[in-house]
């Protein structure tokens, strides 16, 4: 390890201290473990992905309070598990990335520790503490998203960004380095004078090799021509010019790089929009789709022909009723318990009621409507059973329901629990803070079937495109494939 760093050994955890950040009460606490670290410091969640757990918190060095992170990397599968134990841990890969970007002009946040926990063959953990970088902003942080409105002085600074960081990634790949997921949120930027720094985040998979591979190369390049808004042609080739200033052997092929590069990001991108339209979502912003604002056209094949009249709880902004308005011509109503969701759906559809579900009941008229959807409904609700009962009376006589229910024993959800214990809600998904009810293949089949709904269909949808998950069910003869789905899709009908 690098000679900047104290190597401590305390209980069953190996601590790399930062000589330059040494704090007495910090190393206990990391020593201890996340238990300890929570009782001696008050600790912030930030949102993070999956795979691991970060905390912000304040630690003082020399008399002088600074902002820490304290990220704590997950195991992503159980083929990750067997890996790490032959391979060095995700945070200890982070560390040597970060000292590997130091030692090439090239800037990190400052790393405090990196300990690595033990406990038996099979509990291991790992963590990285970084200084916060301080007065930085994600680089698309700086760029506006409409360019017609922006001062000279604002597009001045946009191009001066673009410029710079087009030299500083160039200089990366000429010095042989290869960052792991080179998009714009891994970067932080900051403005000093007429200056700019830039900071690397997300340093796991980071490289030096001696030439930079040429499938790495574009890898990068591809993920950056990746941008959000804001971003014009002009822009990219603003870029890419400096970029192959600093790289002249690529320079002297630069269409053939450019059609490469081009190619590939449309390859991507019709990828992305697929997957983003599975999951109900069709805006590719770089701010996340609102919660209100997916079209499910992946649904639609669940809803019969020929039907005259629809009623949709949960509609947001009306865009899958309006969507069977547009392709069947129905007679379209929804409940909406936000108001201004309620609001703009109302603009779309014949009638949309602001209510709780259970309390609109009495403005739903009986024997009317040929399809009634409750997409991601059923799990919000304390007694989701009493809905169902009632909706039987607004059906008419072939009418039917599509429920789309979050299934709880969903890959991801299932490996954060049985190998790490974990069971933390989140902001959005299957474990969605709002979720009052969970659901499995099993007991979703059992709902219908004690309230007299005959299951029409059945099935699935939104995969994990896991390789680990797949060898593993293939091990066990299929014996985990409710496990595959996020999502099941319910067509019932009363008996």
């Amino acid at each position: 390890m690098d000679s900047g760093f104290d190597k401590i050994r305390r209980n069953n955890c190996t601590l790399f201290i930062n000589k330059n950040f040494r704090n007495d009460n910090l190393e206990q606490a990391l020593s201890g473990g996340e238990k300890t670290l929570q009782e001696r410091y008050e600790l912030t969640p930030v949102p993070s992905s999956d795979n691991s757990r970060i905390h912000k918190f304040t630690v003082s060095f020399a008399g002088v309070d600074r902002e820490v992170y304290f990220k704590q990397y997950l195991c992503r599968s159980v083929c990750d598990f067997i890996k790490h134990l032959v391979r060095p841990s995700r945070a200890r890969r982070t560390f040597k990335a970060s000292l590997i970007l130091e030692e090439n002009g090239f800037e990190a946040p400052a790393v405090v520790a990196m300990g690595e926990y033990k406990t038996s063959f099979l509990d291991r953990e790992n963590f990285l503490v970084t200084l916060e970088a301080e007065n930085t902003k994600q680089i698309w942080q700086f760029i506006p998203d409409n360019l017609e409105k922006l001062t000279k002085k604002q597009l001045q600074d946009k191009r001066e960004l673009i410029r710079v960081y087009g030299q500083t990634v160039g200089k990366m790949h000429a010095a042989g380095i290869f960052h792991g997921d080179l998009h714009l949120g891994n970067v932080l930027a900051r403005k000093e004078g007429e200056k700019w720094r830039f900071f690397f985040l997300d340093n796991e998979r980071t490289q030096k090799f001696y030439r930079l591979p040429a499938r790495l190369r574009l890898k990068n390049l591809v993920r950056l021509n990746i941008c959000e808004d804001g971003i014009s042609r002009t822009d990219r080739l603003r870029f890419f010019k400096v970029y192959l200033h600093e790289n002249p052997l690529i320079a002297r092929k630069q269409a053939k790089w450019l059609k490469k590069v081009n190619s590939k990001t449309k390859r991507r991108l019709k990828k992305r929009e697929l997957s983003l339209m599975n999951a109900g979502l069709t805006n590719l912003s770089k701010k996340q789709t609102g919660y209100y604002e997916g079209k499910r056209k992946d649904m639609l094949k669940y809803v019969p022909q020929g039907i005259k009249t629809s009623l949709e709880f949960g509609c947001g902004f009306g865009e899958f009723s309006a969507l069977l308005k547009e392709r069947f011509g129905t007679k379209s109503w929804a409940v909406e318990i936000e108001k201004a969701a309620a609001q703009e759906a109302a603009k779309k559809l014949d009638r949309v009621i602001n209510a709780d579900a259970n309390e609109s009941l009495n403005d739903i008229p009986e024997n009317y409507f040929d399809c009634i959807i409750l997409f991601d409904i059923l799990e919000h609700l304390v007694d989701p059973y009493s809905l169902l009962c009632a909706l039987k009376t607004k059906l008419t006589h072939t009418g039917v329901i599509i429920a789309s229910i979050p299934n709880i024993r969903y890959y991801r959800v299932f490996v954060d629990l049985v190998l790490h214990g974990n069971w933390d809600y989140k902001d959005h998904g299957v474990l969605d803070k709002s979720h009052l009810r969970f659901f499995t293949y099993k007991s979703i089949a059992k709902m219908f079937n004690q309230l007299d709904f005959e299951l029409l269909e059945f099935e699935g949808i939104h995969p994990t495109s896991s390789r680990t998950f797949r060898l593993l069910n293939t091990i066990l003869l299929n014996a985990l494939s409710d496990v595959r789905y996020k999502h099941f899709v319910a067509v019932v009908r009363p008996k």
